[in-house]
């Protein structure tokens, strides 16, 4: 628990909505960022106001997530929680797509528990679409919202090492599931979002599967060793990273200190097909930037602010 909660809390059973594209065999940091902000309630800092899933993790669909959330949470033995299935359609950049009946359903019954507290604080765990849809489509007022927490965000350029292999690119993957959703967040809401990026979860802050069999879930154990083999092909040395799980920092008293986080300028940009990226947009944070930016808090390494052109 103190690798990520090693401070007092900064708020008292503040409102919070969890967004996640959980899985019960790929990625394991939102089932390790469930039980972090279990822990976070149970302390008295925060107050689960539901859970929704989102489509995103390894390709899976809104519904599939659902049951994995399903599952997840009663292995975590967090059935009482209030679980919702989010909205299956991505958004687009020409709004030209109306929502289909089945989302709208799903979005009134998020926008409804939303609306029932002031400043609640979403944590976006995968694509940042439920955030965007219930603000461009006015279903809750922006003052309900404190902050969106999430993953994403790169120096132009910027490849990654794992310490044990050569730099590689690699997809900012709830950025690139919804890029409309962080288009319009930027471009509408800049101050409400709070990010942590690929630099924050590698390195010293990484798990191990030893550590994440102490948390005593024995399918979440199971699980992280899958994972952690996995991740050793491709350089992490048997190591886990947690980046949805450093959302959780914002809850603490010093946390944001802790992972560098500070107002930054940011931009979505359109990458050209003959680079070789895989995204057709990526979220660039820079200094340099004179124009068409907007201020966001980002949380990374001193490091990676470097642009690196490796």
């Amino acid at each position: 628990m103190e690798h990520f909660l090693n401070g007092p809390c900064r708020f008292a059973y503040h409102p919070v909505l969890i967004v996640t594209d959980v899985t019960t065999s790929g990625e394991i940091d939102d089932s390790v960022s469930l039980m972090m902000y279990r822990e976070l309630e149970r302390r008295g800092c925060i107050r689960i106001v539901g859970v929704v899933s989102i489509f995103g993790n390894g390709g899976a669909s809104a519904k599939e997530v659902y049951r994995n959330l399903h599952d997840r949470l009663h292995q975590l033995g967090l059935s009482a929680w209030a679980v919702l299935e989010g909205p299956a359609r991505r958004m687009s950049f020409s709004q030209s797509l109306p929502p289909t009946a089945e989302d709208q359903q799903r979005l009134f019954a998020i926008a409804a528990i939303v609306n029932q507290h002031e400043r609640v604080v979403i944590a976006e765990l995968g694509p940042f679409t439920v955030s965007a849809r219930l603000l461009s489509e006015g279903l809750v007022r922006p003052k309900r919202i404190e902050r969106i927490l999430g993953v994403g965000g790169r120096a132009p350029g910027e490849r990654f090492s794992t310490g044990h292999g050569l730099p590689f690119s690699f997809r900012d993957m709830n950025v690139d599931e919804d890029q409309a959703a962080v288009w319009y967040l930027l471009k509408h809401h800049p101050r409400k979002l709070w990010l942590v990026t690929y630099q924050t979860g590698i390195n010293e802050r990484m798990l191990t599967p030893e550590t994440i069999a102490a948390l005593g879930i024995s399918e979440i154990s199971a699980h992280a060793k899958r994972r952690a083999k996995r991740l050793t092909l491709i350089g992490y040395g048997g190591k886990i990273p947690a980046w949805d799980t450093w959302t959780t920092s914002y809850f603490i008293e010093g946390g944001s200190q802790k992972l560098s986080c500070r107002q930054q300028k940011v931009r979505l940009v359109y990458v050209p097909v003959d680079t070789g990226e895989v995204e057709r947009r990526q979220l660039w944070v820079s200094d340099r930037f004179d124009h068409d930016f907007r201020w966001v808090e980002m949380c990374w390494c001193a490091d990676s602010l470097k642009e690196n052109k490796q």
